[in-house]
């Protein structure tokens, strides 16, 4: 097993069973006659704007979520070039790191992943993210609702989606798309994409299933959920939950998802198992490359991802591999790295 996988990467989780499907039938809309207002001054009408105007701007505002870097320091310098670096990233609102076990946290409602890592490593120390989403947040009386125990809950915080390219079945797309639960009711997406064609605009959505042994053609349709509040007549309930919108490449073939709240009805600990498809519209969707080596569509497992502080460890229990060891040829199949090795021996036989 890659130091990767054991140490910062997501536990391999196990596709669900169907979910079951809604009911087609729709209740009938009852129209209601209602009484005009009552008239009232403009002061009154004034005040209500302005309440109204300042709920709005507050259900708009980001939400923060919680994320925990392992960080090689060495001593009390360290630990203050580390918040010193930090303290100069937009959207970071707290940082605390800690020498005894290697590990920095950050609350930020805007700051990317990608900025956090690349500030820390402009300081000069090696960074690997380890945990996201406050697992202090949620507590027994939640997991009682969902039917399960506090510590069950508490490990299904946060899901991760891996795109490692071909040799996964994902033609060209590469990147990392992560979902943390920041709070009962808030679920957020963050992440990065390449490999893609330039301009052109993806759909992405979560699938019901995470079998991917055949790409897109065995991960379902688009994943489902019921509306709490019972709204049929909401643009949510018009719209599947999984369904998260379009991206739209760069002339690069690159995409940022920046942190941003998803629809209420996903949660985290519902997609774990699951899949998230990306697919290009009107590119047909069925998954490996174009003419041009750019893929038309591909998916990829939603993993458990590790909470705050449950991912401390510094070394693979598998084969003793430091985290700080671990690379990108750590998603490198077996097979494909025994050939590599084998080409090598051969050529330097001959």
């Amino acid at each position: 097993m890659s130091a990767a996988s054991c140490v910062s990467r997501a536990a391999v989780a196990v596709a669900p069973r169907a979910p079951p499907r809604a009911s087609s039938s729709r209740r009938p809309t009852t129209r209601r006659v209602r009484a005009p207002p009552p008239r009232r001054d403009a002061s009154a009408s004034a005040t209500e704007s302005t309440a109204a105007e300042s709920t709005t701007a507050a259900e708009e505002a980001p939400v923060a979520r919680s994320l925990e870097f392992m960080v090689e320091m060495a001593c009390g310098k360290c630990v203050a070039k580390v918040e010193h670096a930090l303290a100069h990233v937009p959207g970071i609102d707290a940082v605390a790191a800690t020498l005894s076990t290697n590990s920095v946290r950050v609350v930020t409602a805007t700051a990317s992943t990608d900025a956090i890592v690349a500030a820390i490593e402009r300081a000069g120390f090696n960074c690997r993210l380890i945990g996201q989403g406050d697992v202090g947040a949620f507590g027994e009386e939640l997991a009682r609702r969902l039917g399960t125990n506090l510590r069950t809950l508490r490990q299904s915080l946060a899901a991760v989606a891996e795109f490692k390219g071909s040799a996964y079945g994902h033609g060209s797309i590469a990147g990392v798309v992560r979902f943390v639960a920041a709070d009962e009711r808030n679920t957020l997406i963050e992440g990065g994409l390449r490999g893609l064609k330039p301009f052109a605009t993806y759909a992405m959505t979560v699938r019901a299933y995470g079998d991917t042994t055949r790409g897109l053609e065995t991960v379902g349709e688009v994943y489902d959920a019921a509306d709490d509040d019972g709204d049929d007549s909401s643009e949510n309930a018009r719209r599947a939950a999984g369904d998260m919108g379009t991206l739209v490449a760069d002339a690069n073939g690159e995409v940022t998802i920046v942190s941003r709240v998803v629809d209420a009805r996903l949660k985290a600990w519902d997609i774990i198992g699951r899949s998230l498809a990306v697919v290009e519209q009107g590119g047909g969707g069925g998954g490996g490359g174009g003419e041009d080596g750019t893929s038309t569509g591909a998916a990829a497992v939603l993993a458990r991802s590790a909470g705050v502080g449950e991912n401390l460890k510094r070394v693979c229990d598998c084969d003793g591999t430091v985290i700080w060891e671990s690379s990108p040829d750590d998603f490198t199949p077996v097979v494909v790295k025994k050939k590599l090795v084998t080409a090598v021996v051969e050529k330097k036989s001959a």
